[in-house]
């Protein structure tokens, strides 16, 4: 569901999923909270393969955002597809995390 690269203090999280949604929201937060986020400075969340984010799983976005933000990391968005851009654009989210698109 989510696999998880670090080198040094950046992480990289792509989540492996078509819907962040309420069916899988939630088994995200608990995957995320398993892993040591300590000394990283830089969290990109990979969303090239996310096809559909409802609220719940903009609820989970968020979580993992604020644990990021306990350690004074910039949490980056990367590639989000247009359907999950139009919804983090609708909800000015752009403007609380970074997207970058390759």
């Amino acid at each position: 569901m989510i696999e998880v690269n670090i080198s040094g203090p950046e992480m990289d999280l792509t989540l492996k999923i078509q819907n962040l949604d309420a069916s899988n929201c939630e088994s995200v937060k608990s995957s995320f909270k398993k892993k040591d986020i300590s000394g990283i400075r830089v969290a990109r969340i990979h969303l090239e393969e996310v096809k559909f984010l409802d609220s719940s799983g903009v609820g989970a976005l968020l979580s993992i955002y604020k644990s990021f933000q306990a350690v004074s990391a910039e949490v980056v968005l990367k590639n989000p597809t247009p359907p999950v851009l139009s919804v983090l654009e609708l909800l000015r989210l752009h403007r609380i995390f970074t997207i970058q698109m390759d």
